[in-house]
């Protein structure tokens, strides 16, 4: 089975969007799960909308190891909320900018109800 150049081409970008797309979302994941990590370790707890306020306890006895685990990913937390809102956010929303200036309409690719 030969693919003409054009077809590879796009067969490859394809991958790659799927690829990107995949650790996009794990990492839209993560976010919430280090935060949640942190509240854990670091014994302090966390109310969770509609569910009230003692719905996330933290560890009961947290020890100095958990207060680092709990460092580390609130770091981690961090940088993944300045990465989606100065990186990816405005990324998107460029290319979606530049696509609708080409006259593509993605909207229909990305949310065929509309």
């Amino acid at each position: 089975f030969i693919l003409c150049e054009a077809n590879q081409k796009f067969l490859k970008e394809h991958r790659q969007e799927s690829l990107s797309h995949y650790v996009a979302y794990l990492l839209l994941l993560y976010l919430p799960y280090s935060g949640l990590k942190h509240v854990y370790f670091s014994g302090g707890g966390a109310p969770l909308p509609f569910l009230g306020s003692g719905a996330l306890p933290g560890k009961s006895k947290p020890t100095d190891e958990d207060f680092k685990k709990a460092a580390t990913e609130l770091e981690w937390h961090k940088f993944l909320g300045r990465f989606f809102k100065y990186g990816f956010l405005p990324f998107h929303v460029g290319i979606a900018l530049y696509h609708a200036s080409n006259n593509k309409d993605i909207v229909k690719k990305i949310a065929p109800f509309i």
